[in-house]
This record gives structure tokens, C-alpha cells and sequence, in this order.
């Protein structure tokens, strides 16, 4: 009313249905639907039906071990939500609850994550975030206030190969100092800020310098896990200076793939400086072939530069017949 501060309607109120006892640690809204992030779940709220009368506001979803302990573990992107917590990395679509981790690696067991609240001197608590040039969903693993000067490492979840990457140093996490939750810029990055910095801090997904890599497939059993097969070539086709890296590969479930691999370009087990201008094929053949091979995981490892990119790994094999 003019002359007047601005003031909430009387009934413009929503009692959440919600009784576990925990106090809300967070909101977004998502197309017509209010997300209400607990500490043990999250209720889904719809409120396209009743605006503005909030009678007609309603909980259409309730999705257990949903819940967060902190706004920074909450990201709003243009396809969904995204959030973070002990039990996983998720997405809400707008209709489900779409899980990140589940069946790519133990989160539990690999992130070792314990959430607690962030007004504490002792906080431990992730944060996440989505950085649209990218396309990448980024985890910092412990944003909070440590008692010793720390580095703290991350995930990165590539939403264009569906894939992690383990992050060993992500961000300084000093004493004392606070983070901020992440944001998206007016030029489209993926900031934050801290109490120790006057600027922002932006993600950059290309990296500055070479780095040891290790990356391991999946047991890969072309659909026919009790079959045996004749492993013929592998092809990976890439571009960039990747001299000081290798192939291996096991066999059978095999989680640590050790056996070698020979790539015909140079005779022994590296790739090799393919340059930038043009893909790069380089032809690997299994070393010793196991004659009851039935499935096969593929590991690379070794130092990469920063021009390195592997575009793809093609397995060309025959199946053996069943006697």
C-alpha cells in the first residue's frame, strides 16, 4: 500500500506436512515446485494449483536420505537441481529423484563425507555447483571452517560423457577462513568468494598444467557375460602430447588391470605425441590373450599434458562359440 513498508500477507503461510523432527536446512524452486531440504529428507512441493491461495499448496513427493545440512549443498541448474550429501549426488528433474553416483563407485566409502552444521569452528560439509560453460556439476568435498590449514579435493561429474573425476587438490582450505556458496556470473562462471579474498573465484575446467592421471573402464562384457571372446585390436583415438601414457588391461572382473598391452605405432605400451591438428588412432593389441577371457577393463595411466584428449576406445572382438 503506498506510504507503507512492504508487508507479507496475513495467510500467505504453508505448513509443511513434514513431522521427522528435523529443522529445514535449505529451499530452491524448480518450475512450479518448492523443494524443502531437511536434514533426513526432501519434500517436493507443488504450488501451482493455489497461487495465491496457499490452502491449495500440497506435498507431492517425499524422497528419504534426500536431506542436506547446508544451503551450499544445494545448486539450481536449468534442468534440474542438483544436490550433494553422505549418501550421493543428485539430480531432481522435476519429476524424480535421478541418482549421480549410484552404481559409478561407493560414495560412501570413497568420499568419506560427514555433514554437520556450518555455524560450528569444526564444520566438515560439501558444496556443489554447475558450471554451464563446461557442462560439468562440481563437489568440494569440505568447505568448512577446519582447525589446520588444509586442502580440501572434489569431484567433478561430466554431464556430457556421464562420468567422475577424482579431484586430489581442489581449493586451499585455510584456517579460519569461510567459504561462500557457489554462483553463476553475469559472464556465465562458476564462482565463489571467501573471507580471505576481495574477488571472485572462478572454476576452470582446462587445466594449466600437465598432471598424473589414472583412469579405469568398467568391466566391459559386450552383453554376453558368459561368453568367452577373442579380444582382436583396440583402438583409441586421440590428439594431443600423450608420450608419457599407457595402456593396461584385465580380464574377467579383474579390478586391478596390470596385464600389457602393446600399441603398434611405437612397439611397446605408450601412446605418443599426436600433436593438435588432427585425431590420432593408435592400435593396441593384448600382449597375452587369456583363453577364457569373457570380460575386459581397459586402465590408462601416466602423466598427461595439457593438450591431451581421448576422444574414444573401440574394442573390436569375436565371440567364441559355445561347445
Amino acid at each position: 500500500m503506498p506510504g507503507k513498508p512492504g508487508l507479507f500477507p496475513q495467510y500467505n503461510t504453508y505448513d509443511s506436512p513434514s513431522s521427522d523432527g528435523s529443522p529445514i536446512r535449505a529451499l530452491a524452486s524448480f518450475g512450479d515446485q518448492i523443494l524443502q531440504f531437511k536434514e533426513n529428507g526432501l519434500y517436493v512441493i507443488n504450488v501451482a494449483a493455489g497461487s495465491p491461495n496457499t490452502t491449495q499448496f500440497f506435498a507431492e513427493s517425499i524422497y528419504r536420505d534426500c536431506g542436506v545440512f547446508n544451503q551450499c549443498q544445494v545448486f539450481t541448474t536449468s534442468f534440474g537441481v542438483i544436490f550433494v550429501n553422505k549418501f550421493g549426488v543428485f539430480i531432481y528433474d522435476g519429476s524424480k529423484v535421478i541418482s549421480l553416483t549410484g552404481g559409478k563407485f561407493n560414495w560412501i566409502e570413497s568420499s568419506n563425507i560427514i555433514e554437520s552444521i556450518s555455524n560450528t569452528s569444526d564444520a566438515v560439509f560439501p558444496s556443489i555447483g554447475y558450471d554451464p560453460r563446461s557442462q560439468d556439476i562440481l563437489v568440494l568435498k569440505d568447505i568448512g571452517d577446519d582447525t589446520s590449514n588444509d586442502s580440501t579435493g572434489g569431484w567433478v561429474y561430466s554431464m556430457v560423457t556421464q562420468s567422475w573425476t577424482e579431484l586430489l587438490l581442489a581449493i586451499a582450505n585455510e584456517n579460519g577462513v569461510r567459504f561462500s556458496n557457489f554462483i553463476i556470473t553475469s559472464k556465465g562462471f562458476l564462482s565463489l568468494t571467501t573471507t580471505a579474498s576481495t574477488s571472485l573465484q572462478n572454476y576452470n575446467h582446462a587445466p594449466n598444467t600437465s598432471f598424473t592421471i589414472t583412469y579405469q573402464t568398467k568391466d566391459i562384457d559386450f552383453g554376453t557375460p558368459t561368453q568367452t571372446k577373442k579380444i582382436m585390436k583396440i583402438y583409441v583415438t586421440y590428439q594431443g602430447d600423450a608420450s608419457a601414457m599407457y595402456f593396461t588391461y584385465g580380464a574377467n572382473g579383474d579390478t586391478t588391470p596390470s596385464e600389457a598391452m602393446t600399441n603398434s605405432e611405437g612397439g611397446n605400451q605408450f601412446l605418443a605425441n599426436a600433436g593438435t591438428t588432427d585425431h590420432n588412432i593408435a592400435t593396441y593389441t593384448l600382449d597375452s590373450h587369456p583363453a577364457n577371457l569373457k570380460s575386459i577393463q581397459l586402465k590408462v595411466t601416466g602423466t598427461a599434458e595439457t593438450d591431451v584428449e581421448i576422444n574414444d576406445i573401440s574394442i573390436l572382438y569375436r565371440p567364441r562359440p559355445i561347445k
